[in-house]
């Protein structure tokens, strides 16, 4: 698992090199189809990748885009539900590295009753996602042989990321187009390695601490409430713990009543999103616990704080602090005897991908 973290800056820099290869796939559906509403859904990693990219084709595309669990928009979502748009002007990505992913292979089902277009976002163009999909676009990095995500979880976001700006570059909505490119560039080049470096000796630092954290909540704001809850998600995957995340302003009211000495707390703490406010409620839970870790390109105070000492990017900052949760994940569940490399069970097959646990009957 280690190596695939350390290796991220090369995946994402040959994933930036070669970005006709995914982009033109979503240049071409929105060209042909004129697409004004889009669905994603994933589950797990996949449905945090969901929620950047909602998050993105609202901020930068004039489109409206909502990110779904998979059982969620299958059961309860009513497509286009006021007649608002023509189905083919109606985008479904299914995200699944896989492409496994039975809840999702069923939300698509759902998509392609209603007539809309349906993408697939998977590493396998032979997948029964891919197969039942009218566009398959891929995941550009390697297939990880462990089972927790990391480089699948960068490399899918950059994409996606990658393809939102091209698109409102190419319906005239940017005018900064060559600069998040550029910056881009800096991350990969340069500043991603450097926040492994930064993340890894901020562990070191802390250890003894790390190793013995057992409650644990992870807060974050704006696109880093995303972050949070893939940071969480790796957490929980490897180091066998209960972790609970929060947005920044939720969990001043677990502050105010939930908390006790034993809780940890990692704050991510982005100079552009509720930084004052995030500060603020870190000051506060410092006086209840002694386990606050601020991981911001902001605070510097101790050794409890991972400090990115460099600009980091509004939009590029999801790629830069889920880098300490990652490292987490595989250098103290190692200390704690977890093989992160192994499916924890034996004689029990995955509930999440396999045909025979399918929801419904397609």
């Amino acid at each position: 698992m280690l190596n695939y973290i350390e290796r991220q800056p090369e995946i994402l820099k040959k994933a930036f090199e070669n970005r006709d290869e995914y982009i033109n796939v979503i240049l071409e559906i929105f060209e042909k189809y004129h697409i004004k509403r889009v669905y994603l859904m994933g589950s797990g990693t996949s449905y945090h990748v969901s929620k950047l990219a909602a998050m993105w084709f609202n901020k930068f595309l004039n489109v409206e885009a909502s990110a779904s669990y998979p059982v969620v928009f299958t059961d309860t979502e009513e497509i286009n539900k006021h007649g608002a748009y023509n189905s083919h002007e109606i985008l479904v990505i299914g995200i699944s590295q896989s492409g496994t992913s039975t809840s999702t292979i069923n939300g698509i089902h759902k998509a392609k009753a209603k007539g809309c277009i349906t993408l697939c976002y998977s590493q396998d163009v032979n997948s029964e996602l891919a197969q039942l999909c009218d566009y398959t676009m891929v995941i550009p990095c390697e297939k990880e042989m462990v089972p927790p995500e990391t480089q699948g979880y960068t490399a899918a976001i950059l994409a996606m990321y990658m393809c939102v700006i091209t698109v409102a570059n190419a319906q005239g909505l940017i005018d900064d187009y060559k600069d998040r490119l550029q910056s881009i560039v800096d991350m990969v080049d340069s500043s991603l390695a450097k926040a492994i470096t930064i993340g890894k000796q901020w562990i070191k630092d802390n250890h003894y601490l790390l190793a013995k954290a057992n409650k644990i909540y992870v807060s974050g704001a704006n696109l880093n409430y995303v972050t949070a809850m893939e940071g969480a998600l790796k957490m929980g995957e490897t180091m066998r713990r209960v972790v609970q995340t929060y947005e920044t302003e939720e969990f001043a009211h677990v502050v105010d009543l939930a908390c006790v000495e034993e809780d940890y707390l990692f704050a991510i703490v982005h100079s552009e999103f509720s930084c004052e406010r995030s500060l603020q409620i870190c000051d506060v839970m410092k006086k209840i616990s002694n386990k606050v870790f601020v991981i911001s390109d902001v605070v510097n105070n101790s050794k409890q704080d991972c400090y990115f000492d460099f600009d980091v990017d509004e939009d590029l900052s999801v790629f830069y602090y889920v880098v300490p949760f990652q490292l987490i994940g595989a250098i103290i569940a190692e200390h704690l005897g977890v093989d992160t490399s192994r499916y924890p069970y034996e004689n029990i097959h995955s509930i999440a991908h396999n045909e025979d646990y399918h929801l419904y009957d397609l």
